[in-house]
């Protein structure tokens, strides 16, 4: 039972650490006049020029020479590294897992294992009840 409760959230966990470790993030910003005016993380970032209420071609002129767009990837993991062990190798790990294992089995509790109905001795069977009863096992 113990097991089971600590199995299932670490495989979740560990699920999720593979999922986020894979996945590649795109951040874009825009900048106007040193200030940050928008941050985008699945789409792009709204310009200055898209603001504009006059919407002239010289004022998109000046907002577009002051303004910066700087783009953050964060790349993820393209493929998963696994671990590849030298045959001698793996049989040492297997072989110390399987006595850490067995260490860990406890089986010393047989030993002083009581068993309170040794000495149990049943009453004797005058009559069969159960054709008294007319009760059969089918």
């Amino acid at each position: 039972m113990q097991k089971r409760v600590i199995h299932k959230p670490l495989a979740i966990l560990s699920a999720v650490l593979i999922l986020l470790s894979t996945i590649t993030l795109t951040v874009e910003k825009h900048f106007c006049g040193g200030h940050l005016v928008d941050v985008a993380f699945f789409g792009s970032a709204h310009k200055c020029s898209d603001m504009s209420p006059l919407g002239s071609s010289e004022t998109t002129q000046m907002l577009k020479s002051c303004c910066t767009d700087t783009i953050d990837i964060i790349q993820g993991q393209d493929e998963l590294q696994s671990s590849k062990l030298e045959f001698d190798k793996q049989l040492e790990f297997s072989g110390s897992a399987f006595i850490f294992k067995f260490k860990s089995l406890n089986y010393e509790y047989l030993k002083n294992l009581v068993v309170p109905y040794q000495n149990y001795r049943p009453p004797n069977i005058v009559r069969d009840i159960h054709l008294i009863d007319e009760t059969f096992l089918i």
